[in-house]
């Protein structure tokens, strides 16, 4: 990404930028995803679902969009940028790579957490379909779908709450495997909504 639209990027990030005076109390995340289009729609579908399914924000309304369809006259509270990165790399590649590969990575710059994610979608597919664990009833898509979400919402706790800290268990622990992406897991703690809440959106988790 060139400088100066990552400047730009930063400067529609930062929080209440855009927001009009009278603007209601509902909050407009945007997350603009970079490269999308190489996977298909129920991929997407199912990684939006499983981001909105997790991140329980009241009043913060989490809107999509492709890096392609993204205007300036796009108006959110905060933003975050996801590139889903993916060099079609084949099965026996990936079995040779070291099995503790991260599977996202937050950019931080001088100890800041910029809105910047990118998503190993190739390492999170091939850990799907070899965990064993996968659950039948779902197509692999979805399975897929579902593991980019959950990696997903756990970088969105780094970018929106500010921290570099993890919790012991549940999505915001420090490593999530296979099991982790696949499986029935515990969301995010309520002090953890709360911490992004207050840190993203600058009030109090409302009652």
């Amino acid at each position: 990404m060139k400088s100066a639209a990552a400047a730009l990027l930063l400067a529609w990030a930062a929080p209440g930028w855009s927001r009009h005076p009278e603007s209601e109390d509902r909050q407009r995340l945007g997350i603009v995803c970079q490269e999308a289009a190489r996977q298909s729609r129920m991929v997407r579908s199912a990684m939006q679902a499983e981001v909105e399914r997790l991140l329980v924000l009241p009043f913060v309304e989490v809107c999509w969009l492709d890096w392609e369809d993204f205007r300036p006259g796009h108006v959110f509270d905060r933003l975050v940028v996801v590139k889903l990165c993916s060099r079609g790399e084949d099965c026996a590649a990936l079995a040779r790579l070291p099995k503790r590969r991260a599977l996202a990575v937050t950019h931080i710059t001088d100890g800041v957490i910029l809105p910047f994610v990118e998503l190993n979608v190739d390492w999170i597919h091939w850990l799907v379909a070899h965990s064993g664990l996968a659950a039948k009833p779902f197509p692999h898509a979805v399975q897929v779908g579902r593991a980019l979400g959950r990696v997903l919402a756990h970088e969105l706790y780094h970018v929106l709450a500010e921290t570099r800290m993890h919790a012991r268990k549940g999505i915001a622990k420090a490593e999530l495997d296979c099991h982790d992406l696949v499986s029935s897991m515990e969301g995010f703690h309520p002090t953890e909504l709360e911490l992004m809440w207050k840190t993203a959106f600058r009030q109090p988790l409302k009652e």
